[in-house]
């Protein structure tokens, strides 16, 4: 694995990050934003300064680590999110040492999904 690479909606994040979930439910919006690498902060043309400074306090709050990008319409230069050797197994255990136990005792949340993105050989940007 390269990094863990999380695009975070401006306009809805807060709200499913603050969202109250049943016992024993995970807030997939918090673990998204806790194991990333980097963050790409989109849609900031759709919140106000003061929002999108509340919104990154927040962010880092949660993870203090991740590289922050901000975008709109998920333009990014690629080199910033693909071939950045940002993973690190050991910090994540670290982080969570059920980590990769797949027999764990917890759910879920299926309003929120994640991709995962597997290229055999070499990827070409253009």
């Amino acid at each position: 694995m390269d990094a863990i690479v999380t695009f975070v909606d401006c306009k809805h994040t807060l709200g499913h990050i603050k969202e109250e979930k049943p016992k024993n439910v995970e807030n997939e919006a918090i673990e998204q934003v806790a194991f990333a690498d980097v963050l790409v902060i989109n849609k900031t043309d759709l919140i106000s300064a003061k929002e999108l400074v509340n919104l990154k306090k927040e962010l880092r709050a949660i993870n203090s680590t991740a590289k922050m990008y901000e975008t709109q319409q998920s333009r990014i230069d690629v080199d910033k999110i693909i071939n950045i050797k940002a993973f690190d197994l050991k910090k994540t255990i670290e982080m969570d040492s059920e980590f990769l136990k797949t027999d764990a005792e917890h759910q879920h949340d299926k309003s929120i999904s994640s991709v995962g993105i597997v290229i055999e050989g070499e990827f070409l940007p253009e």
